[in-house]
């Protein structure tokens, strides 16, 4: 078991460093979102821990083959159709930074 889930609450903002900092929303978890005032960077705070995200990663990956299978076909086709609209609403040459890639089907 986790002793504890959150690290200490962040004074500042990850980004810039700026202590100008407001809290922005409550998200779907119950996770508080903050807003850089400064650079307008919204983070949650306070962050997980590293004891707390190495439990929760550690069974993240679905371990059954055939329910992979499942969603090969539907990921293919919803990625593709993300793709499709950065490709339509950008110009190249370009880079992708995918955060928050999940199970890496995407990259």
């Amino acid at each position: 078991m986790i002793s504890h889930k959150y690290d200490a609450a962040l004074t500042q903002c990850p980004l810039c460093l700026s202590p100008e900092i407001k809290h922005l929303l409550r998200d779907c978890r119950d996770n508080d979102i903050f807003e850089c005032i400064s650079c307008q960077f919204q983070f949650m705070n306070p962050l997980y821990s590293d004891a707390y995200l190495t439990d929760y990663y550690s069974r993240y990956v679905e371990d059954d083959p055939e329910n992979l299978k499942r969603w090969e076909e539907p990921l293919a086709y919803g990625h593709d159709f993300y793709l499709q609209l950065i490709e339509r609403y950008t110009r190249p040459p370009g880079s992708l930074f995918d955060v928050g890639s999940g199970s890496g089907h995407l990259l």
